[in-house]
């Protein structure tokens, strides 16, 4: 565009130079044709401005970092009856764990009742909470003279990008450490677990014949049906060490985090397939505590990744296991996630706890 205009004006002083000193009526003609096109390019921009939109969108709700390269869409649309020669939407994308902000353009041209999607792709090695937004529109000329900025919604698009799942595969040996069910009954609540009988009462139409006590049905000549306990779940809690003991890289502290939820994810899929919801601890430089999440769900994990990718990351040595051991002292089965890599040679976890070490996957302590 400035180099468009710069041409313009030098050939407007040569044109005036012309008929200046030659009197020439071709040379007024020319700068008057030339000043009757960019009136018109003017108005064009002025009159399209107003009736042409941008707006950025994610393509997936989360993506996963396997693909390396995820997309966000920018989408621009034109409802008026003259073309649009230009559109230029910036752009802007950021990682709260980076300082940095990416910014990228994007350019197209649009024709009258036009719309269009522009497809914008990252790499993404590493799990993250991409945050992108619009940072500025303009219209431009047929010509290329001249930019008008235009509105648009500068709201945050975010798209977390799920950790990769081959870098961290939950080996045999942590399977088989699942918990197990509970030996705790409740006394108020009816069940299905058929190891334990909650009461005894009357058969009625529509009962089970394989819940009927025979031996007492016999005794008493009438049907006797048994109703079975429900087990109490045993207080399951997973800790996630997101401390770093020294500083590292940028890119050493996103690899950290891609390998804790790496694991973690694996854990959290087997736990819940096995209908047993557990609470989540990590430390909060905010809070200067640990917080705790509860997970019961498929949907839980990724509010949950959310928040680990959208916060940078604490700098301690062993922060969420000192936090959680200065709180509790009895759980009935704990799962610390940690890299050893990140931490002091003098960190040495409670071999009460169920530890997962994702510097080489290793599987130490004991749950029960």
């Amino acid at each position: 565009m400035i180099k468009n205009r710069i041409a313009l004006l030098a050939a407007s002083v040569v044109l005036l130079f012309f008929y200046v000193y030659c009197d020439s009526y071709v040379a007024l003609f020319s700068i008057v044709l030339v000043c009757a096109l960019c009136s018109v390019s003017f108005v064009q921009c002025v009159m399209v401005s107003r009736n042409v939109t941008a707006a950025l969108s994610k393509t997936h709700s989360h993506a996963n970092t396997s693909k390396r390269i995820v997309e966000f869409c920018v989408t621009i649309e034109n409802t008026f009856v003259l073309p649009v020669g230009k559109l230029i939407v910036k752009l802007g994308f950021s990682d709260p764990c980076d300082t940095g902000e990416l910014r990228v353009s994007v350019c197209s041209a649009l024709a009258a009742h036009d719309k269009r999607r522009l497809y914008v792709p990252l790499e993404t090695p590493y799990a993250a909470c991409i945050r992108g937004r619009i940072l500025k529109v303009k219209v431009c000329d047929s010509f290329g003279l001249l930019a008008i900025p235009i509105r648009a919604s500068r709201e945050f698009v975010e798209l977390l990008i799920t950790p990769s799942s081959k870098p961290q595969e939950l080996n045999a040996n942590a399977a088989s450490h699942i918990i197990p069910d509970s030996d705790i009954f409740s006394d108020t609540v009816k069940g299905d677990d058929r190891s334990q009988v909650f009461e005894l009462r009357d058969y009625r139409e529509g009962d089970d014949l394989r819940n009927v006590h025979w031996p007492l049905s016999t005794k008493r000549d009438m049907l006797i049906v048994k109703e079975f306990s429900c087990p109490i779940e045993e207080n399951i809690r997973v800790l996630i060490e997101t401390s770093i003991y020294e500083d590292v890289s940028v890119e050493e502290k996103k690899k950290l985090s891609d390998n804790l939820l790496a694991v973690f994810v694996q854990l959290a899929l087997r736990l819940i397939e096995q209908n047993k919801p557990f609470n989540v601890s990590l430390f909060s430089n905010t809070a200067d505590k640990n917080i705790e999440i509860k997970i019961q769900k498929t949907e839980d994990i990724s509010l949950l990744m959310k928040m680990v990718l959208s916060n940078p990351l604490p700098k301690g040595n062993g922060l969420t296991y000192h936090s959680y051991k200065s709180v509790y002292h009895s759980d009935a089965a704990v799962y610390y996630i940690y890299d050893s890599s990140h931490m002091n040679d003098d960190f040495h976890p409670d071999s009460s706890m169920m530890c997962i070490d994702v510097k080489d996957n290793s599987i130490g302590g004991d749950s029960n």
